[in-house]
């Protein structure tokens, strides 16, 4: 209780502390073990003992530091333990995971990277947590669902960090963070394609930090399985467009170490690291690793794996424009698939084979793939799969001229997207949105919903969808700003030569008619100037045109 008595040695302390907000908690951490005056006679003592340290640090630096390892000397050798131990974490964790990390259940023997699962072990661990807590060691956040996460400020995790370096066994704690992780990563896979997706989602959100640093762990220490584990199991994730190129390197290096992998082991790895370049318009890395995995897993007769590698291989055949390439990998691995009772891979195959439809011009054909296997995806509860094929109704209900029950659908679809954080998804929707209100002729709302698109497909490097939404704009603009119009097309030729990326048949002849009447309005000599500076001005200025456009 502060007092008249006890103020000036208060103020006292505070100076001592030079002041610092965090130096001041930790010693108040104290205050239950030593009265104020008790409280700064040791820490003056321990202060001085420290000397002036390095003279090229700050003072104040020198005061923090000496706070924390003034702290540090006041916790037990358990304590030492628990706190050093809990400074591999990154971004927080929570009691089960500091559990099996730390070691903080009194079971040391138990498996490293396995939950407890008794109550005791957990209330041990929390008991432990807590205590640092109310030191002032760590901090204790509760999430809007509930769960407890306990986290380290950083200056505090990093003089936790010198410790475990120097005075505890820190490879083994990285080793069972590592561990730990990688079993994680081992349940997303499976948790991102169940009716728990969302909740998997928030949950590889908050302990992303954790999971790079475990996968940079294991590279680094030539942990080729727990790498692997970790990739395995978060591919599905990042092609939502979460860190999508950190996670095409991390894949790339784990394939590096390919002389320490089985064939079929590397064959499973090619297949997201293919899926992962297709998603990023880069189809030639596509074909090259499907085509790669293709074989190993033909050599090892691992009949999955083969169905894998066709339908990578048939998606990036698409995306080139080679429909009979395309059509041939996708039946291949719909026949493989239904011989082993593959429903998952059954599933995927026909939304590929209804995309292709699409392409084509098979609208009926399309709609009858396209509805078999949403079922299949209800079925499974797999929100993700069901916002793919609600995509890929959307597009067939607009073939079709049904506006009104496509908006339903591609509201659906909008609202999954954002509830799976599935940037590319979100952004599917947002297009096809403008697509439904450029032919109700509402040039406000078509507008509105075409540059959000653009906006996200530009952030997670969506090139095809980027040039395509390009293209839509350019035709709802073309009578009013026809110059604007063809520099947009102009950069989607661009983005379509970088990248070989075809025009697709549908969008041709909207291209050609887009073309056709701003050569018109503008005459040739000014027609050929607007494209000549869309193709030489950089995307972004281009983009910032488009965004500066009125909408009406």
């Amino acid at each position: 209780m502060l007092s008249a008595a006890t103020l000036p040695v208060v103020v006292a302390l505070c100076r001592r502390l030079d002041g610092l907000p965090l130096a001041i908690e930790l010693a108040a951490a104290q205050i239950d073990r030593m009265d104020p005056a008790a409280l700064l006679e040791h820490l003056d003592r321990h202060l001085s003992t420290l000397g002036a340290g390095p003279s090229n640090r700050p003072e104040r630096q020198q005061t923090l530091r000496g706070a924390l390892e003034w702290s540090y000397a006041l916790l037990d050798g358990e304590q030492q333990r628990d706190f050093a131990a809990l400074s591999v974490f990154q971004g927080g964790c929570t009691a089960e995971a500091a559990a099996a990390v730390a070691e903080l259940t009194g079971h040391p023997s138990r498996p490293a990277g396995t939950p407890p699962e008794q109550e005791d072990w957990l209330e041990n661990a929390t008991r432990r947590l807590d205590l640092l807590v109310r030191k002032s060691l760590l901090a204790l956040d509760v999430q809007e669902d509930g769960e407890r996460r306990y986290r380290m400020l950083e200056t505090i995790r990093a003089y936790a960090t010198t410790m475990l370096t120097s005075r505890h066994a820190a490879d083994t704690v990285h080793r069972r963070h590592a561990a730990y992780y990688a079993g994680l990563a081992e349940r997303a896979a499976t948790g991102l394609e169940s009716p728990d997706q969302v909740r998997w989602v928030e949950r590889l959100e908050r302990d992303y930090p954790n999971l790079r640093s475990a996968v940079s762990w294991a590279l680094d220490a030539t942990d080729v399985a727990g790498a692997r584990q970790i990739c395995l199991g978060l591919w599905r994730y990042w092609r939502r467009g979460s860190h999508l190129a950190e996670g095409r390197d991390w894949l790339d290096r784990v394939l590096a170490m390919g002389d320490r992998m089985t064939a079929t082991e590397r064959a499973r790895l090619l297949y997201p690291a293919a899926v992962l370049a297709a998603t990023q318009d880069d189809h030639e890395t596509a074909t090259r690793l499907g085509w790669q995995g293709l074989r190993l897993a033909e050599s090892a007769d691992d009949l999955p794996a083969v169905a894998q590698a066709r339908n990578v291989l048939g998606a990036a055949a698409l995306a080139a424009g080679r429909y009979d390439d395309a059509a041939e990998h996708f039946r291949q691995s719909l026949a493989i698939c239904r011989k082993t009772g593959e429903t998952r891979g059954t599933t995927i195959a026909m939304g590929n084979l209804a995309k292709l439809s699409l392409r084509i011009g098979a609208i009926d054909q399309a709609g009858e793939y396209i509805e078999q296997c949403l079922a299949l995806e209800r079925a499974a509860g797999n929100s993700g799969g069901i916002l793919l094929g609600l995509e890929c109704q959307g597009d067939i209900l607009l073939a079709q001229g049904r506006l009104a029950e496509a908006r339903r659908v591609l509201a659906e679809s909008l609202s999954l997207g954002r509830d799976l954080g599935d940037l590319f998804g979100e952004a599917m929707a947002l297009h096809q949105l403008g697509s439904v209100a450029a032919a109700e002729d509402d040039r406000p709302e078509a507008l509105g919903h075409y540059r959000a698109a653009i906006r996200l497909r530009y952030e997670v490097e969506d090139r095809e969808g980027l040039a395509v939404s390009l293209e839509c704009v350019a035709g709802l603009i073309v009578d009013g700003e026809p110059e604007l119009a063809v520099r947009l097309l102009a950069a989607a030729d661009v983005l379509r030569e970088r990248h070989r990326l075809p025009v697709p048949p549908e969008q041709q002849p909207r291209r050609d008619s887009v073309g056709r009447r701003a050569r018109i309005r503008l005459g040739d000599l000014t027609f050929t100037a607007a494209g000549q500076a869309g193709r030489a001005a950089p995307l972004e200025l281009v983009l910032d045109q488009l965004h500066d456009l009125p909408d009406r």
